[in-house]
């Protein structure tokens, strides 16, 4: 019926893809929905236009924090959460928010006079990976904020970033301009491997996402298969 609210729920899925449990409905957000799990609970997010990230209990899937500031992407680190600050005045010269991965308050923010349009964002043990747009570049921060340094390599636009199975994952433009995943030397930022998409797709850009999942990839791509994630192994 018209008067009915559209909604949107979160589903948990087994590897053999049967349903576990699913999220209570909520409103629907502006963009797609992002989400990222931790044993401190599944954290939802908004890509691109940002809202606030929720922590959901793992047994219950119910809502036990809310953070106080918008954010577009977020990485996980023991005991923090990293993510990308949406200021809806500011366009560029965004920063990063370290918040508290149980309370989701803010501890530290860094990156201010660095980074000018920041897109993706990873957290290896110790150190925070952030792209950026304009820059061409990734930046690389310590947990406490400091700018370690920044890796530039064959490689140009980066959409998306991903550290699994100790390895520094790009997805981003090569300097053909054609949509490739890079694997990235984390220390120089030079490039250890170019893995193209399947026959038939092209790595996403928008929304783009790289997820782990054991020692598997998986990297949303768009093409005659429609939008769909494709499982990568052995990268």
């Amino acid at each position: 019926p018209a008067t009915e609210r559209a909604t949107t729920v979160s589903t948990v899925l087994s590897r053999s893809s049967s349903v576990l449990k699913r999220t209570p409905p909520a409103a629907p957000p502006m963009d797609s929905r992002g989400l990222a799990v931790s044993e401190a609970g599944l954290f939802l997010y908004t890509f691109e236009y940002g809202d606030p990230v929720d922590r959901r209990a793992l047994d219950t899937l119910e809502v036990v924090a809310t953070s106080e500031v918008r954010v577009r992407r977020i990485a996980l680190a023991p005991g923090l959460v990293f993510a990308l600050e949406d200021d809806p005045v500011l366009i560029f010269d965004c920063a990063v928010l370290a918040l508290d991965a149980m309370t989701l308050e803010s501890r530290v923010t860094f990156g201010e006079g660095v980074l000018e349009d920041p897109r993706g964002i990873t957290a290896s043990n110790d150190e925070v990976f952030v792209s950026d747009f304009v820059a061409r570049c990734i930046f690389v921060f310590s947990f406490s904020g400091e700018h370690l340094r920044t890796l530039r390599g064959d490689f140009d636009t980066v959409f998306d970033l991903l550290w699994a199975n100790g390895r520094l994952y790009a997805l981003a433009l090569s300097q053909a301009l054609t949509r490739c995943l890079f694997v990235v030397r984390p220390d120089d930022g030079s490039v250890l491997q170019v893995v193209a998409p399947p026959e038939g797709q092209q790595y996403s850009t928008y929304d783009s996402e790289l997820w782990q999942w054991g020692d598997r990839l998986l990297v949303s791509t768009t093409g005659n298969a429609g939008n769909v994630y494709t499982v990568l192994k052995g990268v």
